[in-house]
């Protein structure tokens, strides 16, 4: 029966194959479920409630999307205790059984939710954040979050149209495409199942085989509803494969040679349109955009006598430089890793600041080096890690890389400098609470006007003195505390003016450099009338 799973060939592509583990975690539950649920159904069982509940809460612990096996399972469960009730029949042992199969779920996911509850104020967070006061939660987590859910949540409209696609979504699973990104326009995960449903009324099904589509179906359903990207779908395969091969088996063995050779074309016909998936290049993250030239590459070094280069990590994510840092970081001491996603080596517990993944951390709000200090320490980091592998001007944007940098290059010491990473650690004591002065900007790609902006009105994106870049007045470098630089922009090369007007770069973000008044000279002062 296993083969059966080669049946449905979005198993080979990029997105859903064995890389993303946590959809085939997920998927453990699938089988349980069903293995479960049936003889559930049939006698409403206690114990057999509780495991239905128990199975759906490991599910849902695995990760959200695999709701689509936890759904169909307390779904399924409701509803034969509901045929019994209307029956007059057991009505008091199928309200226990329900009961014990939603009490279940709860405990089994209790441990999740609660402790969201607890120290988030949100048991989804954040996803429920616009119902419960969650905490921490800043005004640009906000912004991200709807930006996220608009950009990757695919789900159809709330109404009577959106019931109509989702059911017709789950009618033609696999006959057309779901989710664009990483297949583009070419249909990956298998259409047995939506063709084999057609089949269904012809076979004269057992009722387990009905039990095992309506599952499948229900879950087809609650997929396309809350996120339909293909790789959710591994989460509830299993009953996909089962129900298929049920129905494909049915056809071969009890019945006639006009089904049989329908069973064996539906096969051969599935067969050719993803023989070649699991050899296309559909990988954005490695160069070839399939892992096989890679694995082909590191044996082959084997053979040509390079041992060393097969345990080189890779190269472009910095494992060996984050290993390095890792050395420097006291035992137990917290590290803030300024919008990075990987320090794998670190060894440490770690603190993120990445704009778009957290809602705690803002710092384009704030107004002085001493508050980032205090927001910092107040996560209990001490150490900051910060390097070259993100976007021009930062997720915080200039305003917020403006003053984490003049944090760093003023108050905070280099510990050590390896490849891209430098580790930096901060004082004991905080640094004085002094406001950032004005700064001239001069940039084309940061959706910020050119020009001098006064204290604190940056985010305002609204110049004190507009300015051109072909031509920065005097009065600009001289009234300006920092400069803010673009490269690439076709603009005038300004970095020499910066300088003769006595600034020192502090940091560079790609082609973003963040310059600061040095404190050695003094600031021209105008001469009188």
């Amino acid at each position: 029966a296993w083969a059966g799973f080669f049946l449905f060939p979005g198993l080979l592509a990029y997105d859903s194959n064995l890389s993303v583990g946590a959809d085939h975690v997920a998927a453990v539950f699938a089988p349980a479920g069903l293995l479960a649920i049936l003889p559930a159904m049939r006698t409403l069982s206690p114990a057999l409630a509780v495991l239905v509940g128990l199975v759906a809460g490991g599910a849902t612990l695995t990760k959200y999307s695999a709701i689509s096996v936890a759904i169909p399972l307390l779904f399924a469960m409701a509803a034969r205790a509901g045929v019994f009730l209307r029956r007059g029949i057991h009505r008091r042992k199928a309200m226990v059984s329900v009961g014990l199969a939603f009490g279940a779920f709860a405990v089994a996911t209790a441990p999740h939710f609660v402790k969201n509850w607890v120290w988030y104020g949100d048991p989804a967070f954040p996803i429920l954040h616009d119902w419960f006061s969650a905490h921490p939660w800043t005004r640009q987590a906000e912004s991200y979050h709807r930006i996220f859910l608009k950009l990757c949540i695919l789900s159809p409209t709330r109404d009577l149209d959106g019931v109509v696609e989702s059911l017709k979504a789950a009618l033609t699973l696999g006959f057309g495409v779901q989710s664009y990104g990483f297949h583009d326009d070419v249909p990956t995960f298998g259409f047995l199942f939506a063709a084999t449903l057609y089949c269904l009324p012809f076979t004269r099904p057992p009722w387990r085989v009905k039990a095992a589509y309506a599952l499948s179906f229900t879950a087809v359903l609650t997929w396309y509803w809350t996120n339909h990207r293909d790789r959710y779908l591994q989460a509830c395969l299993p009953w996909l494969v089962a129900a298929t091969l049920a129905t494909l088996h049915r056809m071969w063995t009890e019945f006639s040679w006009p089904a049989k050779f329908g069973a064996l074309g539906l096969v051969v016909a599935q067969g050719l349109a993803g023989a070649g998936l699991g050899l296309a290049p559909m990988s954005f993250m490695i160069p070839s955009g399939h892992a096989l030239p890679e694995v082909i590459s590191l044996v082959g070094a084997g053979y040509k006598g390079n041992y060393d280069e097969r345990f080189q990590p890779y190269e472009d994510w910095g494992f060996s430089a984050w290993t390095e840092l890792g050395r420097y970081v006291p035992r137990g001491a917290r590290v803030l890793v300024h919008e990075d996603r990987l320090w794998l080596g670190l060894d440490a517990p770690v603190v993120i600041d990445e704009a778009a993944w957290q809602g705690g951390i803002e710092y384009g709000n704030l107004g002085s080096p001493r508050a980032v200090y205090d927001l910092i320490r107040s996560f209990g980091a001490r150490y900051v890690v910060t390097g070259k592998y993100h976007p021009d001007g930062g997720g915080h944007g200039l305003a917020g890389e403006l003053v984490f940098s003049d944090l760093l290059s003023r108050y905070a010491k280099p510990v050590r400098k390896v490849d891209k990473l430098t580790l930096f650690r901060l004082p004991d004591a905080p640094p004085p609470d002094t406001p950032l002065g004005g700064a001239l900007i001069v940039t084309c790609n940061q959706s910020q006007p050119v020009g001098y902006y006064a204290p604190g009105t940056i985010n305002q994106r609204v110049p004190e003195i507009s300015v051109s870049a072909a031509n920065v007045p005097a009065e600009a470098f001289e009234r300006a505390a920092y400069v803010i630089l673009e490269d690439q922009c076709d603009f005038p090369d300004l970095r020499g003016k910066a300088k003769d007007a006595g600034f020192e770069e502090m940091r560079a973000r790609g082609n973003v450099s963040f310059w600061r008044r040095s404190e050695r000279v003094v600031k021209p002062v105008s001469a009188g009338p």
